[in-house]
C-alpha cells in the first residue's frame, strides 16, 4: 500500500515544505495585519503561497482586505523559474484576480484580468505584455 502511494504521488512524497508567519504590530493598535508563507519545493518544481490577511482597525478601515499571492514553476540548475503567478485581492464585495502565464519558449508574458463585484464578473481582459524574464517570480 505504502508502495502505490509513493508511486501515485511522485516527487510531491519528497517535496520540502518551509512556512514563515509574521505578524504587523502598531503602536497601542496592536496586531494590524498577518503574513504567512509556504514554500513547496522538490528536484523538479515549487510554489510560493502568501496570505496577507488584516486585523483589528486596519481590517475595518480597508473593508478586510485580503490578499493572496501564488507562484508556481519548475527548478532549472537550482533556480526557481516561474510559470505562473497570480495575485488576488478580497475586499467587500470585491474581487479582483490577476494572473500571470510565463511562456518560455516564446519568451512572452500573458496578463488574465478579471474582477468581481457581488459575485458578478464585471472585467475580463487578457493581454500580452511587452516584457518577458526567465527568472522573475
Amino acid at each position: 500500500m505504502l508502495c502505490a502511494v509513493f508511486v501515485f504521488l511522485g516527487d510531491f512524497a519528497l517535496a520540502k515544505v518551509t512556512q514563515l508567519n509574521y505578524k504587523a504590530t502598531f503602536g497601542m493598535f496592536g496586531t494590524v495585519g498577518t503574513i504567512k508563507n509556504t514554500l513547496t519545493q522538490n528536484a523538479k518544481t515549487y510554489k510560493i503561497q502568501t496570505k496577507v490577511q488584516l486585523a483589528g482597525i486596519a481590517k475595518s478601515l480597508m473593508g478586510g482586505q485580503v490578499e493572496d499571492y501564488v507562484s508556481k514553476g519548475h527548478m532549472h540548475n537550482g533556480l526557481m523559474i516561474s510559470d505562473t503567478y497570480t495575485m488576488t485581492s478580497t475586499k467587500k464585495d470585491k474581487i479582483v484576480k490577476k494572473e500571470y502565464y510565463i511562456n518560455h519558449k516564446d519568451k512572452y508574458v500573458t496578463k488574465h484580468y478579471r474582477k468581481w463585484r457581488k459575485g458578478k464578473l464585471v472585467k475580463d481582459k487578457k493581454e500580452k505584455l511587452k516584457f518577458y524574464a526567465k527568472d522573475d517570480l
